[in-house]
């Protein structure tokens, strides 16, 4: 299965063959893989999308960075159930979602815009005076092993959590492991980073809290052998149980439209109705009155138009986080 992610403007192609991962490629001219996960810049804003991904991946099979995560989450303990909150360390910045699990199937309700971004240079530089471009490096050193076979992440990891049941002998291990790049490291480091990015996340701690990427194995209990790879293990499980993962919508997605004497709701899809179905676009033509109105269940949606009183060609359909993607002519939006 070839699973392909979009990482700071680059396509990452990945051969994943029973759980066994290959980074087989940068280059974007490869065959087109079963599914690419998006970045949280392109799911949010449909113009760089377009400008970023090739013409000939099918729409279904775009994934969201948080619904990855979500399948990973969902792989690793199948009974889940309740909400969680996700902190997706992602370059400079913190990327914070609310999912939840009901009946084992996942749902994502905060889901509007990418305003959900903090900004952690400061954070990074303040407490572990590293930069960006330094916490690649630092992954690549965890995923390194010692002579006696051990990952530095999972000792670090144990030396973490034996620093937090009070063993102090333990702050300076990242001295002790001979790494010039990050001696300077100290866990009471990590421990004031860990608070402050909880603190700017808003985290619930009575929740799940599930930190990913890179620091998520320091500072959390994150799967070392998984270290960066959430998002590809979590694609590569939906798609072979994407029948028991996604939920049904639970009211009616309606176009209103005015049909002499009055106004009504035309149903697009109707309630309960399935990813298979809710997924298939539906398009129509309107005559631009200024603004089109949509409606999820009694709540309505209004995109604004240039009210022309021309025709217009409408295309809507749902992603499978339930969000509208709706084409107005040749102008798409993203809309929650």
């Amino acid at each position: 299965m070839l699973i392909a992610e979009l990482v700071n403007g680059q396509i990452i192609h990945t051969q994943v063959d029973d759980n066994n991962l290959c980074i087989i490629n940068y280059n974007t001219n490869l065959e087109i893989p079963n599914c690419l996960i998006l970045d949280y810049k392109a799911y949010y804003d449909i113009d760089y999308r377009k400008k970023m991904l090739p013409r000939d991946i099918d729409p279904i099979w775009l994934l969201s960075p948080t619904e990855a995560i979500a399948g990973y989450i969902k792989s690793k303990n199948g009974s889940i159930t309740g909400s969680i909150m996700i902190l997706d360390i992602v370059m400079g910045e913190s990327h914070v979602s609310t999912i939840e699990f009901e009946e084992g199937r996942y749902s994502w309700n905060e889901r509007k815009n990418n305003s959900n971004a903090i900004p952690i240079n400061d954070l990074l530089n303040q407490y572990l005076s590293l930069s960006v471009d330094q916490i690649k490096d630092l992954g690549n050193f965890l995923i390194k092993k010692d002579s006696e076979d051990k990952t530095y992440a999972g000792i670090i990891q144990s030396a973490f959590k034996e620093y937090q049941n009070g063993h102090k002998e333990y702050e300076e291990i990242f001295a002790i492991l001979d790494t010039p790049n990050f001696s300077h490291i100290k866990l009471s480091n990590l421990i004031a980073f860990r608070e402050e990015l909880i603190r700017r996340a808003g985290a619930n701690l009575e929740n799940l809290f599930i930190v990913v990427g890179v620091l998520g194995v320091l500072i959390s209990d994150g799967i070392i052998e998984d270290c960066g790879l959430e998002k590809i293990l979590g694609a590569s499980y939906i798609q072979k149980h994407e029948q028991n993962f996604y939920p049904k919508i639970e009211g009616i997605i309606a176009l209103e439209l005015y049909v002499y004497p009055k106004l009504v709701k035309v149903p697009i899809y109707e309630r309960h109705s399935t990813f298979e179905i809710f997924t298939i676009p539906k398009s129509i033509d309107i005559i631009d009155t200024g603004v089109i109105t949509l409606f999820r269940g009694e709540r309505a949606c209004q995109i604004k138009t240039n009210n022309s009183m021309k025709k217009i060609h409408l295309e809507i359909y749902l992603d499978r986080n339930q969000n509208m993607i709706v084409t107005v002519d040749s102008t798409t939006y993203i809309v929650a």
